[in-house]
């Protein structure tokens, strides 16, 4: 009865050595656990990020893009309004011309410095 009592004691021993263990392996786990729950959580956010920071580009670029085509058909009309302009200036010019020549005839003519003929 000793021995199987002797037996018993140490098959517990054993027994509780072994839950020791186990629950040590357990505890590790668990934490390990956590700790790529954790990696994964901010794997996630980041990703979560970047897709959205990507997301983002291609409406940006587009209102970049409208922009510039605004920019172009501002300068189409500018170019547009310069070249009347420039018609008229043009236009201007030759009437102060003919003014002027008109002006000295008139005042050679007051003075009396054109012979009549």
């Amino acid at each position: 009865m000793a021995r199987v009592l002797l037996t018993e004691a140490t098959a517990e021993t054993v027994h509780a050595r072994t839950f020791a263990a186990a629950q040590k392996a357990e505890s590790k786990y668990h934490g390990a656990k956590v700790q790529a729950a954790e990696a994964c959580a901010r794997a996630e956010a980041c990703v979560l990020e970047e897709r959205t920071k990507s997301e983002g580009k291609p409406a940006e670029v587009k209102a970049q893009g409208e922009h510039v085509e605004s920019g172009r058909q501002t300068v189409g009309e500018l170019e547009r309004h310069l070249v009347v302009c420039a018609r008229e200036v043009g236009r201007l010019c030759i009437i102060k011309a003919t003014d002027e020549r008109e002006r000295r005839v008139k005042i050679m003519e007051l003075s009396g410095e054109v012979s009549e003929g």
